[in-house]
Parts: structure tokens; sequence; C-alpha cells
């Protein structure tokens, strides 16, 4: 067929949807062209689902020398239903890649404590952690552990 040049294509009305090609055809961006988004984009791209945010509103206790399960009572958004309390369940026909953070606060009520451990698990196994040495009594200590998997 032909070639149409031209550098804008505008409705009539200004306004409204500008459709090209129809519905079965493929329209082809070649390589090396650049497509520059200054509106809304719909129907393409990631759109990083399914996706939750959790934390543990109040403080929850551990005994020393014993892996305690952190327990997470209040969902800021949880896009697929897939949390629960301390489990995520990939929904069906959503595998992939899975990008998990978390963050904690260690405060020790015992002059002896010096280290504390933060580890995700997966399907019941240990996936690595992280250890800190914490200095004792009354210290408070952040530190923050990320796995993708």
């Amino acid at each position: 067929m032909g070639t149409i040049k031209t550098t804008n294509i505008e409705t009539i009305t200004g306004s409204g949807t500008l459709t090209l090609g129809q519905s079965g055809e493929t329209i082809t961006i070649p390589s090396g062209v650049t497509i520059t988004n200054n509106g809304t984009q719909t129907g393409f791209g990631g759109t990083n689902t399914p996706a939750f945010a959790v934390y543990n509103s109040g403080f929850q206790s551990t005994t020393s020398n014993v892996d305690t399960k952190a327990t997470f009572d209040t969902e800021v958004y949880d896009t697929a239903s897939a949390f629960a309390s301390s489990t995520f369940t990939v929904p069906s026909g959503q595998g992939g890649k899975y990008y998990f953070y978390a963050w904690m606060v260690y405060v020790a009520t015992d002059a002896n404590a010096t280290t504390g451990k933060l580890q995700f698990y997966k399907n019941g196994s240990g996936t690595g952690g992280y250890s800190e040495v914490f200095g004792g009594y009354s210290s408070r200590n952040n530190y923050s552990f990320y796995k993708i998997s």
C-alpha cells in the first residue's frame, strides 16, 4: 500500500478517541523509534500486581534463641487478597519474580541481648537473613532486609 507522511494527526473535533488500526491488526513501532507519553497510558506496560503493604500495629515479644514468626495485623492494601497474617500466597496464574522488603525495630529489654535476625521463608525454608549486633539493654536499632524470589 502507501505511506502517509505528516507531523500531526488529530481528531476532527480536537477531542475524543483517535483509533489506529482495527481489531486483529498489529501496529509496528520500528527499532530506534522513541515513544513519548505526555498523557495517560492504559492497556500496556506492567501493572505491578499483585502487591501488598502490611504492618504490625503493636509490639511483638520474642523469646531468646527462638525463631519467632512476625505477624502483621494491618493491611494498607492487598490487591489480590493474597496476604494473611504472615504469609503471602502467589495467586493462580501470577507466577514470576517478587520483591519483598521488611524493616524492624529491635528494643532490647535484657542487658545480655546482643543480636537479632530477620529472615524470609519460602515454602517453610529460610531464604537467608541478616544479623546485626545490637549492643545490649535499651538500645534501639533499625535494620532492613530484602529478597527477590
